[in-house]
């Protein structure tokens, strides 16, 4: 019995093992226990923004329907692709986008994580010379990255390290993730400077799109804890504001 259980504890122990870098990289940073190279949607330079991203693009029709809804409502955003995607769409359609003011960052090629702090290096340098030849531009820069799937693990973030030193690149936390319960809940979240922040993250899927369509409006009306509008734009345009 006591070698059964102290079997037990063993396995348990290394399943722990296993697991704790992930929940570990997760838990240490957060709104108050800030990563130097990531930036939060409570920073003070972005109070008077909601900052507008753009997560995966599955479907070219879907991007261009945003893009254009972004247009026609002087919308700027910040987009995270994986240029898996991209190579089989039409490159006029992403050179229009940048064109018009909006920005792309890093998601992985393939919205992949799991991989070594090299192998993240690899990814991106390849993802960024593949934008670059979608685009047309070869000196196109990259400033903002956000992990795949959501999984903040160690080598994610010892990757960030690296790309930030050598590039410049950020990392980005999001406060509002999908459609939200309601325009109030938005509003509180976009005016808690503690645990909140004005940075949301929509899917070019058809229930996000149609929920974006139905309440843009009523997003464009939120107001600022000083009572002026707020500017839906993207990182780069918000951080500069």
């Amino acid at each position: 019995m006591n070698v059964l259980r102290t079997f037990t504890i063993s396995i348990l122990f290394v399943i722990l093992l296993l697991t704790a870098p992930a929940t570990l990289a997760q838990e240490r940073y957060d709104n108050q226990n800030r990563h130097p190279y990531i930036i939060y949607g409570n920073d003070p330079a972005l109070q008077d923004n909601i900052v507008m991203m753009v997560d995966d693009n599955v479907y070219e029709a879907n991007i261009r329907y945003w893009f254009n809804l972004f247009e026609a409502n002087d919308i700027k955003a910040t987009f995270f692709p994986h240029t898996v995607y991209m190579l089989e769409q039409d490159a006029q359609l992403w050179r229009d986008i940048v064109a018009a003011g909006h920005e792309i960052g890093y998601f992985t090629r393939r919205h992949e994580h799991g991989f070594t702090r090299e192998e993240f290096m690899a990814d991106f340098l390849l993802f960024r010379e593949e934008l670059r030849m979608i685009l047309d531009d070869p000196t196109y820069e990259i400033r903002y990255a956000k992990p795949a799937c959501w999984y903040w693990e160690h080598p994610w973030f010892e990757w960030l390290e690296d790309a930030h030193e050598l590039y410049g690149v950020m990392g980005v936390r999001v406060n509002i993730l999908g459609p939200s319960p309601s325009l109030n809940y938005m509003q509180g979240v976009f005016n808690d400077q503690i645990d909140g922040g004005t940075i949301m993250s929509l899917i070019p899927f058809p229930d996000q799109m149609e929920w974006l369509a139905a309440n843009l409006a009523g997003i464009m009306d939120l107001r600022t804890p000083s009572g002026e509008p707020y500017s839906i734009t993207s990182l780069s345009i918000a951080l500069a504001d």
